[in-house]
């Protein structure tokens, strides 16, 4: 748990890699090379894109495989409630803490380093956001199954 203001929504984490990939469909980074051409998306580019920001995402700020990067930057806190229970909260030690507790702050920082991955080295922006993707996309399948199921 990452501090009491903290609230995971999958509806909020798409709707923030949705809202952010939107947002570099109207962003053009211009250059300065001679020749060089601005990279212009596609719907369905950008649809990839957007659901490999939700992933990415999601996986700095939640999934446990990545908490030994986010555990440095956190203390722990205990409280005790009336009926004597424990609760354990994270609380963020500095700005990055805060940063890796936001998915909105995460989110877009994510989403600006994939797109300039894309834009500046595609051969290696492809197959990451490619994967990234279809993890993002069978996460939200095996969520709603779940939630189909239960």
């Amino acid at each position: 748990m990452y501090g009491k203001t903290a609230f995971f929504s999958l509806r909020n984490i798409c709707l923030s890699g949705l809202t952010k990939a939107l947002a570099l469909l109207f962003i053009k980074i211009p250059t300065q090379r001679k020749g060089a051409k601005e990279v212009d998306l596609t719907f369905m580019q950008m649809a990839v894109l957007g659901v490999a920001v939700f992933r990415l995402t999601h996986l700095i700020v939640y999934d446990k495989i990545t908490e030994f990067l986010r555990a440095p930057f956190f203390e722990e806190e205990e409280e005790k409630d009336k009926s004597g229970n424990v609760d354990v909260y994270l609380v963020p030690k500095n700005w990055i803490g805060e940063l890796l507790s936001c998915h909105w702050c995460t989110g877009i920082w994510a989403a600006g380093g994939l797109y300039g991955l894309y834009f500046f080295f595609p051969g290696i922006a492809y197959p990451l956001i490619t994967i990234l993707a279809a993890a993002g996309v069978a996460s939200i399948i095996e969520t709603l199954i779940q939630k189909w199921i239960s």
